[in-house]
């Protein structure tokens, strides 16, 4: 049997996010420790991270270099695919000048691609893909999420995507829905699909014989209602091919080292983001309407605004 520890999200950085109340960096630290003992206690074959492994690319050196010291004791390789959070402006041209790329390059990290990775254990076999995160992802082409592995394997396969996969569709957000991938006759060629990038997760998902899983994130970013009622997990996908059998299981991160919500975040902060930014779409909202497409100076957008809102001109 061939296991694998499937983990995303970890949004690694170097000071603690407005609505956390604990010391943000040292709790990612010690839940990235604990997911590398738990793949040894377990006896994995190896580790998958769904992207995000930063919360920007120019994450403090002081983090980078201690997260490194972690992720390179690890037991067994680490799989991953890059994140939206791992490069700069959302462009996947920009790795090669991020510090990742330098962790790839140590060989502490293997990146996924489209080119199959095999796992040989014992001859048991499962083939390794994974797509990044992309401006193609999510707009309707489901391609990326079925197209991989390209060629028909006679063991089993695993596809890594972060992609915004959900089990129903979310209003006003581009993504990607479970059922879309299986429209026109369609369907994955991967028999799992593991994502990231949506923080809540949906747990296991089972159709048509396929498996799919995103066990949410590491790390609970924001103090927003899912991150607040979330437990924090990973996942264990479990390959037999003498059975022909493949599970996934979710593993609970223990509260001593995913301190309940109440502990960590602060639901006040939460609530005053909220009001900032209502009144900042607002002011957007307002600013469209007297702003002419011709107008690029920031200064006589924001002066016709004032005349036409009586605001003071200081």
């Amino acid at each position: 049997m061939i296991k694998l520890l499937f983990f995303t999200d970890t949004h690694a950085r170097g000071n603690s996010p407005i609505s956390r109340l604990d010391d943000f960096p040292e709790t990612v630290l010690k839940k990235i420790a604990y997911v590398g003992k738990l793949g040894e206690k377990l006896g994995v074959d190896g580790y998958i991270h769904g992207g995000d492994w930063l919360d920007r690319p120019d994450t403090t050196s002081n983090m980078l270099r201690r997260m490194t010291e972690i992720i390179s004791k690890f037991n067994k390789p680490i799989y991953t695919v890059i994140g939206n959070h791992d490069i700069y402006g959302y462009n996947n041209d920009t790795f090669l000048r991020t510090p990742l790329s330098i962790i790839e390059a140590a060989g502490i990290i293997t990146r996924l691609s489209k080119s199959p990775i095999i796992i040989d254990k014992n001859g048991e076999k499962v083939s390794l893909t994974g797509i990044d995160s992309s401006f193609d992802l999510d707009k309707g082409d489901v391609s990326l999420y079925n197209n991989y592995p390209s060629e028909k394997q006679d063991f089993p396969s695993v596809h890594v995507v972060h992609g915004f996969l959900t089990k129903k569709p979310w209003p006003q957000v581009p993504c990607t829905t479970i059922d879309d991938l299986f429209k026109d006759n369609a369907s994955p060629n991967a028999d799992v699909i593991l994502t990231g990038h949506e923080h809540s997760g949906f747990g296991v998902v089972e159709k048509n014989n396929k498996l799919f899983c995103n066990p949410g994130s590491l790390l609970r970013i924001s103090a927003s209602v899912g991150d607040m009622n979330k437990n924090v997990s990973v996942a264990i996908v479990s390959i037999d091919n003498g059975n022909n059998k493949i599970s996934i299981d979710i593993e609970q991160l223990p509260p001593d080292i995913a301190l309940p919500s109440s502990q960590v975040l602060d639901r006040n902060k939460l609530l005053e983001e909220k009001e900032h930014a209502s009144k900042l779409s607002s002011f957007i909202k307002d600013l469209n309407k007297i702003s002419d497409t011709q107008e690029f100076n920031i200064f006589q957008i924001l002066s016709k605004y004032a005349k036409e809102n009586n605001v003071d001109e200081k």
